[in-house]
């Protein structure tokens, strides 16, 4: 973990001190699956994803459809405590990506789907009190944000799918873009910590494994 001077740092933030490669034991199917995580792309850049998540308020994501960004950088929230004032989202193109990915996470964080994690596509929700992670269609959330432009339910929107362009996408980039990053800052004493947007790109133009993070400064 390098720290803004290119020096090593010592410093190890909280939800960090846990983040180690798990011994790849096959005693079990469930042991199996938390070694397969450890060996996505993503796992090893874990450390950066989690800092540059804690240390700003917006950033991009640009890694391989596989890498592992879609199931794992909404769980690195949760670990952070993001989910504490308020749900992760995460926006999907299609339904069907929203509702799979949410029955994986569920299964990652063993946990059922609408408990810790639901999703909400058209005709189906999926999401109660206490869900940390939320997967939804873009259109879901662009509705959302009409009815409340600060998005209040949410500590951290994660935009997946991003390049894809759709109209669903652009406009709640837009709409999201408009929000006052003053407006979206929880004032310190009231003891929240300020909200985050997430934006995650898949391009076939990166070296396989390869994941490029892009800090937006606001």
């Amino acid at each position: 973990m390098l720290d803004r001077s290119g020096g090593k740092t010592k410093r190890k933030l909280g939800y960090m001190r846990s983040f180690e490669r798990p011994s790849p034991k096959k005693t079990s199917l469930e042991e199996k699956d938390v070694a397969s995580r450890a060996d996505l792309p993503i796992h090893h850049v874990g450390y950066q994803v989690m800092e540059s998540i804690h240390n700003n308020d917006t950033i991009i994501l640009v890694g391989e459809t596989g890498c592992g960004k879609s199931t794992q950088v909404p769980q690195y929230c949760v670990r952070m405590g993001l989910a504490k004032n308020g749900r992760v989202g995460v926006t999907q193109p299609r339904r069907l990506a929203a509702i799979s990915l949410a029955n994986r996470v569920a299964t990652e964080m063993n946990t059922s789907v609408g408990e810790e994690v639901g999703y909400h596509v058209r005709f189906e929700k999926k999401i109660s009190a206490t869900t940390q992670i939320a997967y939804l269609t873009d259109g879901i959330l662009l509705r959302e944000a009409i009815h409340d432009p600060l998005l209040r339910e949410y500590s951290t929107v994660i935009v997946d799918e991003a390049h894809e362009r759709s109209l669903h996408t652009d406009i709640l980039l837009n709409q999201i873009g408009l929000l006052p990053m003053q407006e979206w800052r929880i004032e310190e004493n009231a003891g929240e910590a300020a909200r985050k947007i997430n934006l995650a790109w898949a391009t076939i133009r990166l070296q396989k494994g390869r994941l490029v993070l892009r800090i937006v400064r606001s």
